[in-house]
Formats: C-alpha cells, sequence, structure tokens
C-alpha cells in the first residue's frame, strides 16, 4: 500500500481517496441490505428509491469531508510527520487493540460532552432525526461532525506511529461496527451476552436503544464506559433478546 502511494502524484492520490470513500459508503449499503433481506436485487431497488436527495447530499459531502481528510493524513506521511510500522508481527494485535480501546474512549467521551451541551442543537442532531436508524444514517451527519472525527483520527496517527495493518483492520471494523449499528436489525446469536468478555462489545440493539432513548448508549465499540458511567441502558440484555428474536422470525 504505501509503495503504491509513493508512486502516484497527489492529485492521483486524492482521486484515490475520493474513490475510496465512495466505495465503502456504496459497499456499507450494498452488505447491510445483503444481510437484511439476502441477495434481493428487488429490495436493493427499494432502497436506493426510498433515499433522499437531502441524504444523498449529506452522504456525499461525508465523503469529501473524509477524502480531504485522509489526503491531509497521506501529506502528513508524506512529510514524515506520520509514520507506519510496515511489519508482520505481534503488533498488529497489540496496535490494533490500542487503537480500538482508545478510539473508543475518546468518541464516548466526545458523544457524552456533545448530548449534554449547546453542540447537540448545533451538531448532531441532525444524526439522531432517525429514531430507527438505517445504514445510510451512518454517513448522515452534520459536516462538522464529520470533521471532527476524522481530525481526531489524523491527531492519534500523528503522536501513535502505528502498525500499517493494525490501522487498516481498525478502520474496518471501524466502517463494520457503524454498519451494524445501523441496520436495525440484530444479527448477533441469543447466547451473545451470556459471556462476560463478549458482553462488553457494543451490538446493534445497543447503538438502537442510543437512537431510541438519547441518555443511554454512548459508546462505539464497546459497552465499558457506559456501564462504568451508569449511562448503559436498563433493559439492554432484555432488549438485545427480544431484537434477536425478532430478527430471526424475520
Amino acid at each position: 500500500m504505501l509503495h503504491f502511494l509513493e508512486s502516484i502524484n497527489r492529485w492521483e492520490a486524492f482521486g484515490f481517496f475520493w474513490l475510496e470513500n465512495a466505495t465503502i459508503v456504496l459497499l456499507t449499503l450494498l452488505i447491510s441490505n445483503w444481510l437484511t433481506y439476502g441477495f434481493c436485487i428487488k429490495q436493493l431497488s427499494k432502497l436506493v428509491e426510498t433515499l433522499t436527495s437531502k441524504e444523498v447530499l449529506l452522504a456525499s459531502i461525508s465523503v469529501i469531508i473524509n477524502t480531504l481528510i485522509t489526503y491531509a493524513g497521506y501529506e502528513c506521511w508524506k512529510r514524515g510527520y506520520i509514520q507506519f510500522d510496515e511489519s508482520i508481527s505481534y503488533r498488529i494485535v497489540i496496535d490494533s487493540i490500542i487503537l480500538i480501546l482508545t478510539m473508543d474512549a475518546v468518541m464516548f467521551f466526545l458523544h457524552y460532552i456533545v448530548h449534554r451541551t449547546f453542540l447537540y442543537s448545533i451538531v448532531h442532531k441532525l444524526h439522531h432525526t432517525y429514531t430507527n436508524p438505517q445504514p445510510i444514517d451512518l454517513f448522515v451527519l452534520h459536516p462538522f461532525e464529520t470533521f471532527s472525527f476524522g481530525s481526531l483520527w489524523v491527531i492519534l496517527l500523528l503522536v501513535f506511529p502505528a502498525n500499517l495493518y493494525a490501522v487498516i483492520l481498525y478502520l474496518t471494523l471501524n466502517v463494520i461496527f457503524g454498519m451494524l449499528g445501523h441496520m436495525n436489525v440484530e444479527l448477533f446469536p441469543a447466547n451473545w451476552l451470556r459471556i462476560p468478555v463478549v458482553k462488553l462489545i457494543a451490538t446493534a440493539t445497543f447503538h438502537y436503544q442510543h437512537h431510541q432513548n438519547e441518555q443511554y448508549n454512548f459508546g462505539f465499540y464497546t459497552t465499558f464506559w457506559d456501564s462504568l458511567f451508569g449511562t448503559i441502558a436498563p433493559d439492554y440484555t432484555e432488549q438485545f433478546q427480544r431484537n434477536r428474536e425478532q430478527s430471526i422470525k424475520e
């Protein structure tokens, strides 16, 4: 990957990053549709038809902003401010854990602060116009919010020279968590929450409840911080079971 980026000019790099971010949006919609309904052209056509012009516009703006942020990270790397370890070693696992836990903690607190301050009505309220989250909602964000989360990621890479493959793994998991959290369908098996360690992982139900009641479930990847600060929904386990049973019926 790095050798490829070294071989292209800056305009080619910008085009590549735009294509990358646009592809992520399209794949998220395609995969979530497939996981929800199976391979069904009719449902996919229905999904496209239900997209509003506002959703398409905001998702397009998110793609542009994420492209600019990715390019900014690229420039930082070209100038030596961001460095990557390219070894195939234990660092892939260790750095992946560090990136996930660090971003989970920072985003939890920022998410909580946004909900508790004037920033909610200015920035985050747009995302919460959806009480029943859908995959496109992952990209329907206020531009400032998209920029803030992206900038946070670049700042982390500036101070932490992570393993390249750990970065790719984290970014992949980030999209997967976002997609599952906005599918409105619980895919995990019924015994998921019976395993103590696995219970820490944020599920589709976990984020669905946040959209239903904004006072709970601020975490992105784990339930740890919500459990610690008492902001996890009291009926999370029961709701998970109901959603799982409903998903099986459908």
